[in-house]
């Protein structure tokens, strides 16, 4: 689960998140959000793929993307954006565990720390229990009924290897879930206003120096 609101939407990819040589990755690219993650032996096992366009049809559109999957069944996997079910392009889809053993993370570039990010991002979130999303409850752990992020006690509660909440640029980097803490690079900005202009703080990255990078989570 994340918030990210692409400031200028182009043929560079906007990361999410990514591990070590793109073992598990989220990124915007152009008009299509993907998914992909490989197993131990670096074979790709998971492929999944968004169009997204009409999300960017205006200038600063908040997205909440919120994805959940379960590799042994094919009816578990569903991504949501902006709390609404999205058609997927499920290219590959393999029963397999994905390697999430590596320990070099990113948030907002790529495993490298190139390919910034640019855009306006808060509460990135990552556990490895599958949700069913098409239970509106289980969305309510993320999004409000009217589309607002939940408040942090709620994420924090459910115990993820990865919680940034990203409401306070000094600490984007600080991990409440149980994974450890990001190194912040860069200077992060502040704003006021965040998804949905609700009244609440988010991180903003210049896309050129600002990303969160760890080489210690296991």
């Amino acid at each position: 689960s994340a918030w990210i609101d692409p400031v200028n939407i182009n043929s560079n990819s906007y990361y999410l998140y990514a591990n070590n040589s793109g073992y598990f990755r989220i990124y915007i690219s152009g008009s299509i959000i993907y998914i992909s993650g490989v197993n131990s032996s670096a074979a790709t096992i998971l492929n999944g793929q968004v169009t997204v366009t009409n999300f960017f049809s205006s200038a600063n559109t908040w997205l909440h993307v919120l994805i959940s999957v379960d590799l042994s069944n094919t009816s578990n996997r569903s991504i949501y954006i902006n709390d609404v079910a999205q058609t997927v392009n499920w290219v590959t889809y393999t029963n397999d565990s994905i390697n999430f053993t590596e320990a070099v993370h990113s948030i907002g570039a790529d495993w490298t720390g190139g390919s910034k990010t640019y855009c306006r991002l808060s509460n990135v979130y990552l556990d490895y229990t599958y949700r069913d999303l098409s239970n509106v409850t289980n969305r309510r752990l993320f999004i409000t009924a009217d589309r607002k992020p939940t408040p942090k006690a709620t994420l924090s509660a459910l115990n993820p290897i990865l919680y940034l909440p990203m409401d306070d640029p000094t600490t984007a980097h600080v991990n409440q879930g149980t994974g450890g803490n990001f190194t912040l690079n860069g200077t992060i900005a502040r704003s006021g206003r965040g998804p949905n202009q609700y009244n609440v703080a988010y991180s903003d990255l210049d896309g050129a120096a600002d990303y969160l990078s760890s080489t210690a989570i296991t």
